[in-house]
C-alpha cells in the first residue's frame, strides 16, 4: 500500500452533488485521515459514499484524491458466493495496487484468519463483514469508505478492527471514512467528524467539537464525553505471565516482518499497554482505569509515547462534593475520579399547578419532575476537557450543586 500524501498545508476538500439527494461541501484538515460520518437515517450518508466511490454516475464529485484508488464496503457485504473466503481474497488480489497489503496481514487485522477456508454461505453477518473489509484492503485502496460496514460485529472485535484501520491511517497509508450511528465508536477513533443532514454537511470539524453540537442538535439525554490522556505501562504479575508475553512479543515481531510498515510499531506499543484487559491512563495527572476495548490509541507528536482516548457516558458519572477526601477513596467502590468544576447545569423542569388540578395530581407531577434527569457540564481541573454527568433533579437539589462549584466526578471502570 503506497504512502498517500495530501498536499502540505492544504485542506482536504470534497464537493459532491447528486440531483435532489446530495449537495455537500466538506473541508478537512490535511492531517485528518480517519473521518467519521454520522447523521439521521435517510440524511444522505450512503448516497454521499456512493457518489465518492463513483457508483452514482450522475453525481458531480471533486476531491483531493481524484487520481487515487477508492474502495467501498457496504453494510451488506457483496462477497462472491460461488467461492470461499480464500477465493474472494485471491480475486481481489488479482487487481490489487502494487504496494497492497498481503492477504495474511489483512486477515489478521480484520480478525478473520480462522475463516480462510469457510464457504461464503456459512458465514454469519459479522464474519461476512470482516471478510469484506479484509478483501477491500487486499485490493490496496488509498481511500476506504465504510458504510455501516462493522454494524454486525461485536463491540470488542469491532474496535480492534477500527484500531487496525486507525494504525494504517496514522502511518499515512490510508484515508478512511466511516459511516456509523454509534457515536462512541466515532468518538474513539475519528480525527474529524462530519454530520450529514438533508444531503448537506451541516457540521464538520474536530471530533470533540462536533460531538458536542450533535448531542445538542439531536437532544441526547445521555451524551458521551471524550477524554484523552497518556498511557502508562502496567507491570506484569508473574514470571509465567512474562514468558507468555515474551512469546507473544516474538510472534508480533514475526508478524511485523511479514507486514512491513503497516502501522506495526503503533500496534506493538498498543498491545503492550493492556494487563489483563485493563489499561491505565493518566488524565490531568490522575490515574484512570479503562477496559481495553474502550480505548483507542494514537501517537503523540514528536514522542514515542502513546496517547489514549476513551468515552464516558453521562449516565455513568456520579457527583461527589467531598473534595477533601479526593485522595483517599479506598472505601469507595467506584474506581475512577477526576476533580472538576461545574461549568453549566442543564435546564430543569419547573412544575407548575394548572387551573383545576387537585392536590394529588400536583403531587404526582412534582414527583415526576423531581425524579427527572438534569445534565451537568464539567470542566476537568488542569485540563481543557469536558465531562458530562446526568443526575436526578433530587440529587441536584440535595447536593446544592451550582455553576462554578468544585466537585469530584466519579465513574466506574469503563
Amino acid at each position: 500500500m503506497a504512502l498517500l500524501v495530501v498536499k502540505k498545508g492544504a485542506n482536504m476538500r470534497i464537493s459532491a452533488h447528486l440531483p435532489n439527494r446530495i449537495d455537500a461541501q466538506i473541508s478537512l484538515q490535511p492531517e485528518s485521515r480517519f473521518i467519521g460520518v454520522t447523521g439521521p437515517s435517510g440524511a444522505g450518508k450512503s448516497s454521499l459514499f456512493r457518489a465518492l466511490a463513483g457508483v452514482e454516475k450522475s453525481a458531480k464529485v471533486e476531491t483531493s484524491w481524484a487520481s487515487q484508488k477508492v474502495g467501498i464496503v457496504f453494510q451488506q457485504p457483496m462477497l462472491f458466493p460461488h467461492t470461499d473466503v480464500r477465493g474472494n481474497l485471491a480475486l481481489a488480489q488479482r487487481h490489487a495496487s502494487p504496494n497492497a497489503m498481503p492477504i495474511d496481514a489483512c486477515l489478521r487485522g480484520c480478525y478473520c484468519e480462522h475463516l480462510i477456508d469457510k464457504p461464503i454461505h456459512a458465514l454469519s453477518g459479522g464474519e461476512a463483514q470482516r471478510v469484506a473489509i479484509a478483501r477491500a484492503l487486499v485490493n490496496g485502496p488509498d481511500v476506504l469508505l465504510l458504510d455501516e460496514s462493522l454494524s454486525a460485529i461485536d463491540v470488542f472485535t469491532r474496535r480492534k478492527i477500527y484500531q487496525f484501520l486507525k494504525n494504517l491511517c496514522v502511518s499515512g497509508q490510508l484515508i478512511c471514512f466511516v459511516i456509523s450511528h454509534d457515536l462512541d465508536d466515532l468518538a474513539l477513533f475519528s480525527d474529524e467528524l462530519i454530520y450529514i443532514d438533508r444531503g448537506r454537511a451541516e457540521l464538520c470539524g474536530p471530533t470533540r467539537n462536533v460531538l458536542a453540537r450533535v448531542f445538542e442538535r439531536e437532544s441526547f439525554t445521555t451524551p458521551s464525553s471524550v477524554l484523552e490522556g497518556e498511557t502508562v505501562a502496567t507491570p506484569h504479575k508473574s514470571d509465567g505471565n512474562n514468558q507468555n508475553k515474551n512469546a507473544s512479543s516474538n510472534h508480533d515481531t514475526n508478524s511485523e516482518r511479514q507486514e512491513g510498515q503497516y502501522g506495526s510499531a503503533i500496534l506493538r506499543q498498543y498491545k503492550s499497554q493492556a494487563d489483563n484487559g485493563i489499561v491505565l491512563i493518566l488524565v490531568a495527572g490522575h490515574e484512570i482505569y479503562v477496559s481495553e476495548e474502550s480505548v483507542s490509541y494514537f501517537p503523540q507528536h514528536g514522542s514515542e509515547q502513546l496517547s489514549a482516548r476513551f468515552a464516558v457516558k453521562a449516565c455513568d458519572v456520579s457527583i461527589d462534593t467531598n473534595i477533601a477526601d479526593f485522595g483517599s477513596a479506598s472505601t469507595i467502590s467506584i474506581l475512577n475520579a477526576l476533580p472538576c468544576v461545574i461549568s453549566s447545569v442543564g435546564p430543569m423542569p419547573t412544575p407548575q399547578s394548572a387551573a383545576g388540578e387537585g392536590p394529588e395530581t400536583v403531587q404526582r407531577r412534582q414527583s415526576k419532575a423531581h425524579s427527572a434527569k438534569v445534565l451537568l457540564t464539567l470542566t476537568v481541573i488542569d485540563s481543557n476537557q469536558t465531562l458530562y454527568a446526568s443526575i436526578s433533579h433530587i440529587s441536584l437539589t440535595r447536593l446544592n450543586l451550582k455553576t462554578g462549584m468544585q466537585v469530584i466526578a466519579r465513574f466506574k471502570l469503563l
